[in-house]
């Protein structure tokens, strides 16, 4: 057991990875003989772990004072006597208690005499760094050291390795999907300068405790048998989480310019976008392309919509669609609060969706009918936007340009009515039950998508009708309801 496996354990506890972003390789090969997921069972790790948590040690900088100090040590030989005979001694009392386990016995005698005279002199820690390192492993990666030492796993820390006959001090999660990720990248807070030269990123620079970037040359040694997955975790600024994984990763040498080749996808680190125009705006190659996307309302509730990547440069995010009569439309305040129907047919998006999609009131709403003779029409408003549930998603509709004429002037100030919660202004009756439907009644509308579908072009006021189209009632083949920034 060496050195550096050794001292990670009195750092490991003073990491915090509760930050930042941190990118982590990790060897896909399995270990034959489960030593990855076994663990140690007894006294010895409680201890281990108590003792860490008891003791309050400088981090990866007490590793670089340590190689400062072995290089000044002369004529110590009296003090590195007196310190080993401690630790002989330290190590014979744990093997009486725990027999004949020496990796255990020495690793715990060591790590309890290490922690016991740390903070004594600046001599004894090049003292103990000499002692730890006579017995020094060569661990290719983080997967390497937790595939010998498997009672490590989920101490997470600085650990040494070697790379191309040099070591290297980096950071491992030991815990992170059973553990054994060696960090390439770190970035805890802004105190590190990631604004470097290709040198600086061909060798490395920065504290694996906190940030840093392991060096491009070591990302090549550590990947060049291209079997290597790669790990990004991520922390937004409001505590959010996310991972992204991919289960090839690896970069040429230099001599290509450490040309990257990344794929397999999984994880939960999306873009979350908000509306159709923002997939747009992010995807400009969706133009043309109609279809349901996904969004992401006040960047948390997913929410399927159809998008209309077409119209006048596209971007429109359909708030309500009816093809035909296959969904029933007549339905409760809280369907038509939660929204139903499929967005890829028919379907009302929800009025608390729209609320979230409107409310900073910068959307403009564009209806698009069809007549069943074929007959097309469409009618804008430059200003869209309800309120939120307590005040009855009130309307706010104006600015009419368009063909179909201005169906929803008499509906401006409304708040919405359903079958089951009346709110109009009709007051010998509700009009959603007379007009079979649900929208934001007056004493009732001259527009009402939401009505009772029939398959014909009847006149009835309860079917789905815009009346100033032609001035009179007459029912609707399709209707497509959607907005976009204005």
């Amino acid at each position: 057991m060496g050195a550096v496996v050794l001292l990670c354990f009195v750092f490991s506890m003073l990491i915090n990875k509760s930050c930042g972003q941190l990118s982590l390789l990790q060897n896909k090969t399995s270990d034959k003989n489960g030593l990855l997921l076994s663990t140690v069972t007894g006294k010895l790790p409680k201890m281990l772990r108590d003792i860490l948590k008891r003791e309050s040690l400088e981090r990866f900088s007490m590793l670089q004072k340590i190689q400062s100090l072995e290089r000044k040590d002369q004529g110590m030989e009296a003090e590195n006597a007196k310190l080993k005979r401690e630790l002989i001694k330290m190590n014979e009392t744990l093997q009486q208690e725990f027999g004949a386990n020496n990796d255990v016995n020495l690793l715990a005698a060591t790590l309890e005499t290490a922690l016991g005279v740390l903070n004594e002199s600046s001599l004894q820690w090049t003292v103990i760094s000499k002692l730890l390192t006579d017995n020094t492993g060569n661990y290719s990666d983080c997967w390497d050291i937790l595939r010998k030492y498997p009672s490590l796993q989920g101490i997470d820390g600085i650990y040494e390795i070697t790379i191309a006959s040099k070591t290297k001090f980096v950071y491992c999660d030991m815990t992170t999907g059973g553990g054994g990720w060696t960090a390439i990248q770190r970035r805890q807070d802004g105190s590190t300068d990631f604004y470097r030269t290709w040198s600086e990123y061909k060798h490395g620079f920065g504290d694996p405790s906190k940030n840093y970037w392991i060096g491009n040359d070591v990302i090549y040694e550590l990947t060049k048998n291209k079997d290597q997955e790669l790990r990004v975790e991520l922390q937004s600024f409001d505590g959010a989480e996310a991972y992204a994984q991919y289960s090839t990763f690896y970069v040429g040498d230099e001599d290509i310019k450490y040309r990257l080749t990344v794929s397999g996808y999984s994880g939960t680190a999306v873009y979350k976008y908000k509306d159709c125009a923002t997939i747009l705006l992010k995807n400009p190659g969706r133009k043309g392309k109609n279809g349901v996307y996904t969004i992401y309302l006040d960047g948390k509730q997913k929410k399927k919509v159809y998008c209309d990547m077409t119209t006048e440069g596209g971007g429109w995010t359909a708030i309500q669609r009816r093809q035909d009569g296959s969904t029933d439309f007549y339905r409760t305040w809280s369907e038509y609060k939660q929204g139903f129907g499929d967005p890829s047919k028919n379907y009302w998006i929800g009025n608390d969706a729209i609320y979230e999609l409107t409310r900073n009131k910068d959307q403009e709403l564009r209806v698009e009918l069809q007549r069943f003779s074929g007959a097309k029409a469409y009618a804008q408003f430059s200003t869209f936007y309800i309120g939120d549930e307590d005040s009855k998603y009130r309307l706010t509709v104006s600015g009419y340009s368009g063909t179909a004429g201005d169906s929803m002037a008499d509906n401006n100030g409304m708040k919405f009515s359903t079958k089951n919660q009346d709110n109009d202004q009709y007051g010998s009756g509700a009009c959603a039950t007379s007009y079979h439907g649900a929208w934001w009644y007056n004493t009732c509308t001259l527009s009402n998508l939401n009505g009772e579908y029939i398959y014909s072009a009847v006149s009835r006021h309860s079917r789905p009708t815009w009346y100033k189209w032609k001035d009179r009632w007459e029912a609707l083949k399709q209707s497509l309801m959607m907005i976009r920034h204005s």
